[in-house]
């Protein structure tokens, strides 16, 4: 594992803990990693949405069925790879 730094906000010694703005609003936390799992996620469901439309047009509705399977273990795959 390696340790990810972030920026002290203005006016914060940087050992400080953050701590939560006094206006009550909600503050950015997305740190690399997640932005990753977010683009990897949209990667997969649009191509296998698009790479379905073959198989729907030849299959018809039984198509929708191991889509949602093969999209049910894309899901278990991804929860794997966060642990």
């Amino acid at each position: 594992m390696t340790s990810q730094t972030t920026l002290a906000k203005p006016g914060q010694d940087p050992g400080e803990p953050d701590r939560p703005d006094s206006s009550g609003g909600l503050q950015a936390g997305l740190k690399n990693r997640h932005l990753s799992m977010i683009a990897i996620g949209g990667v997969i469901g649009a191509g296998l949405f698009v790479g379905s439309s073959a198989g729907i047009a030849a299959a018809g509705p039984a198509i929708l069925i191991s889509y949602a399977m093969v999209g049910l273990m894309v899901v278990l795959v991804m929860r794997m790879l966060g642990e």
